[in-house]
């Protein structure tokens, strides 16, 4: 029984008799959408994977210019200037030997000019009758003198212009070979920046290829999967097709009687008006001497109540 206040509202529709078969085989396939057919799930692949283009682009090939460049680069900058001192040990490898041969030439020479002296001396102090006389000792002591004082110093110029000329080509050599060095450590960090470089490129264009190549795959991916779902909606489109030729072919006459639902509806009314409703669906597909219709559930349930909710 209603409550105060409450009114109910009836709809009549009638269903031709000559569409209870198409409304009949409409709910069978339905029915079997939902209850008949398991979840079918996707046997393709949804993710292109990393091609070979990409897996070279990270390869030991690029990893491996990379470092050995970056290991060039630091070689060459790790170049420092070598200072080496030059003494006796560079003296004895740069020093002329024929130059002692040359200064005894030179100390030979002085030797005989001493022994000329000598005879002169000699003859100059016999013609003054003082041949062996004191005065005659001192003269040749002087010139004895004076000969050790001049080979000595044949013997230091000798020296000294030697080691001159052996610092000399010491330092020329060492100049030579800090260019040699510092054009090698140019060399290393211009040739490792070149292998870094290539290396880089390289990267890129397989990378580059790489990408094009796996979003290809990933279109045809895409394709299939779309394919898969829209085989899939098949069915359900069909049974929509149904209920539109259904919908579009049914004449039917109804009565409405409708009024606003007072507050404080009682939980009897609430059922009685849900099965009154329930009933009048029913007797739209022609059920009304009985028939029942299983109630289905998950994504198919939701499927068909789209296909049948301009129906209801």
């Amino acid at each position: 029984m209603a409550s105060a206040g409450s009114s109910t509202s009836t709809q009549n529709s009638t269903l031709p008799e000559y569409l209870a078969p198409s409304v009949n085989d409409l709910l069978a396939r339905s029915n079997a959408l939902t209850t008949g057919q398991p979840f079918q799930q996707y046997q393709g692949d949804r993710v292109s994977g990393i091609n070979d283009l990409q897996r070279e682009a990270i390869g030991p090939a690029v990893r491996g210019a990379v470092s050995d460049g970056y290991d060039r680069q630091k070689a060459g900058a790790s170049y420092t200037p070598q200072n080496t001192q030059f003494g006796l040990a560079a003296a004895a490898q740069y020093m002329n030997p024929y130059q002692q041969g040359v200064t005894d030439i030179a100390k030979r020479e002085a030797t005989r000019d001493s022994q000329i002296q000598d005879v002169r001396n000699q003859s100059m102090a016999a013609q003054a009758g003082a041949f062996g006389g004191s005065r005659q000792g001192v003269i040749d002591a002087e010139n004895q003198r004076n000969l050790g004082t001049r080979l000595n110093d044949i013997q230091t110029q000798g020296l000294n212009n030697s080691w001159g000329q052996a610092q000399q080509q010491f330092n020329t050599d060492q100049a030579r070979s800090q260019a040699d060095r510092q054009y090698g450590s140019q060399a290393a960090i211009k040739g490792g920046g070149d292998m870094v470089d290539s290396a880089g490129k390289a990267f890129g264009m397989l990378s580059t290829a790489g990408l094009l190549e796996q979003q290809t795959e990933q279109n045809y991916l895409n394709t299939g999967y779309q394919d898969f779902l829209t085989s899939q909606q098949h069915p359900y489109d069909q049974l929509s097709f149904m209920k539109n030729m259904i919908s579009g072919s049914t004449p039917t006459s109804t009565t409405t009687t409708s009024s606003t639902q007072a507050p404080g509806m009682s939980t009897a009314d609430k059922i009685a008006s849900g099965i009154s409703l329930f009933d009048g669906v029913k007797g739209l597909f022609g059920f009304a001497g009985g028939g029942q219709v299983q109630p289905a559930s998950g994504l198919k349930q939701a499927r068909i109540a789209q296909v049948f909710g301009s129906m209801a």
